[in-house]
């Protein structure tokens, strides 16, 4: 089926909480086709595994306008502004995502809405702050949501950050890795194929809430996880 939710152009979040509702399914997306499949795990719990694609590294493609003489943006010198210079990283993965790899999650509340709305980020960008542990097959993030802020979780950043992780060598392909963000745990596997890195995601779904739409508005059609902005911003009306 059809998948569209009212999100940033090229987006693919929110695609975890159609499949909860289907055993198997291929959801079209703005970004594509996103496979779905509902598996269970050792303890008989339910989880939703994700075919996330193929990353994009190229840096006109995140988009990203910054004139760069290599194929790929990874931990390269960025300057965020006059007094801030850090070491970057840029993938696209349904949507473009920027990685800092630091042991200080915090810097993300300073870090998260500067890069977003970079000039060199003409779409925007979602923003995370990594920590990598030793081993090669866990991470800590917190993520700062274009157009939205900081977020709780964030399937597609799991995604990216795991893919940047492999890229630079912090993390292992065709391994398990467990990705911890501040409103739960994801699992991600990132294999490759003839050269480039698809990912797959595995996590829950819970039911937040329940609610009936009076109307739906263009071109909302399926709403998920609205953070407070959305909803002052939204114009669907107040669920009976």
């Amino acid at each position: 089926f059809f998948l569209m939710i009212r999100r940033p152009p090229r987006s693919t979040q929110g695609v975890s909480s159609a499949a909860s509702d289907v055993y198997k399914r291929q959801i079209q997306t703005l970004a594509g086709i996103r496979t779905t499949e509902i598996v269970k795990n050792e303890a008989h719990d339910y989880l939703i595994k994700v075919d996330m694609g193929i990353a994009e590294f190229i840096p006109s493609k995140i988009p990203m306008t910054l004139s760069v003489e290599t194929p790929t943006f990874l931990e390269q010198d960025f300057i965020v502004n006059p007094s801030i210079t850090l070491k970057l990283s840029v993938v696209n993965v349904g949507n473009p995502h920027a990685v800092i790899i630091t042991d200080d999650l915090s810097e993300l509340k300073k870090l998260g809405p500067i890069i977003e709305k970079h000039k060199h980020f003409p779409e925007g960008i979602n923003v995370h702050c990594v920590r990598f542990s030793k081993d090669k097959n866990e991470y800590w993030m917190s993520t700062w949501e274009r157009g939205v802020g900081y977020t709780a979780a964030c399937g597609t950043g799991a995604t990216a950050t795991a893919i940047v992780g492999v890229k630079t060598g912090r993390m292992q392909k065709s391994m398990q890795i467990l990705g911890h963000l501040d409103g739960g745990d994801l699992k991600i596997t990132v294999n490759e194929e003839e050269g480039q890195l698809r990912a797959f995601i595995e996590g829950n779904a819970e039911l937040v809430y329940e609610a009936t739409a009076k109307q739906i508005y263009s071109p909302c059609l399926l709403y998920t996880s609205p953070s407070p902005r959305d909803l002052s911003t939204s114009r669907m009306p107040s669920s009976a």
